[in-house]
């Protein structure tokens, strides 16, 4: 699943398969903090960026340009 589009119509089932997948991935974590300062529904990246700061917080203290 995009992360747009779970930012937009995720259900609870489709943020924990999401939480499973960036535990493992790194890259995913990078494109889910790009989307969470670009992507309009502030509530859903608010809730992507307490989970990266949980499992990368080094990462989730960037700014991607």
């Amino acid at each position: 699943m995009a992360i747009d589009s779970l930012f937009e119509r995720g259900s609870l089932p489709d943020w924990k398969e999401f939480v499973q997948a960036l535990k493992k991935d790194e890259n995913l974590a990078k494109e889910t903090l790009f989307m969470c300062q670009i992507h309009q529904n502030q509530d859903s990246a608010k809730l992507a960026l307490t989970l990266l700061e949980e499992f990368y917080p080094d990462l989730s203290k960037l700014e991607v340009t």
